[in-house]
């Protein structure tokens, strides 16, 4: 967050030099290569989109939280959180209206930030988020409350095995809710999936 500050804290922590004497003249030795060298990386690799985009749960933003709603890690997260918002997302805009769809759509993509926020508070390791997963679990969640009923379309095959059918809204937010529980609790150091967006959403 500082780098100047943390680069003289290298420096101050840094080996002699030997060819210096004097310490202090070390010191800026150090610091001012450490600074250039900063400097020329910064210009060599700018920061992407996405960084400018995140939502980070250190530095919070309300801003962040609707600009990482959109931002998407590759384009297979992007379709996957598209299909799943559309499966869900289309239902709840009829039933509720435009206006409360949108303000919806807004505490989601909010709420489930700050949640993530919340739950990694004072960790200074904690990742930055993006992705409408937990906007889509919300959706998701909304839909099997008003709706618990509705049926949703789905299709499988196996070799030639095809069959459409419909489960519950219910059924299938139950399913993703107890999954992602599940997942949360035996997750791996190096997941990067952000579930407590996806369970505080729904």
């Amino acid at each position: 967050s500082d780098r100047d500050a943390e680069i003289r804290a290298m420096a101050k922590n840094s080996r002699p030099t030997p060819f210096y004497q004097n310490r202090t003249d070390s010191v800026n030795y150090v610091y001012n290569v450490l600074t250039e060298s900063s400097k020329r990386f910064l210009r060599a690799v700018p920061n992407t989109l996405t960084d400018r985009l995140h939502f980070d749960p250190n530095h919070t933003s309300l801003l962040a939280t609707l600009t990482s709603a959109f931002s998407h890690a590759d384009v297979w997260h992007l379709l996957s959180n598209l299909v799943f918002f559309f499966v869900f997302a289309a239902s709840v805009e009829v039933i509720t209206g435009y206006l409360y769809y949108f303000g919806l759509f807004l505490l989601s993509a909010i709420g489930t930030d700050y949640a993530y926020a919340y739950s990694v508070r004072g960790l200074e390791i904690a990742l930055p988020t993006i992705g409408l997963s937990g906007v889509v679990m919300a959706m998701m969640g909304f839909l099997a409350v008003v709706q618990p009923t509705l049926r949703i379309r789905c299709f499988f095959w196996f070799l030639l095995f095809i069959r459409r059918f419909g489960v519950p809204a219910a059924a299938i937010a139950a399913l993703y809710v107890i999954g992602n529980i599940y997942d949360y609790k035996h997750r791996d150091p190096d997941d990067v999936v952000n579930y407590v967006a996806h369970i505080s959403g729904a």
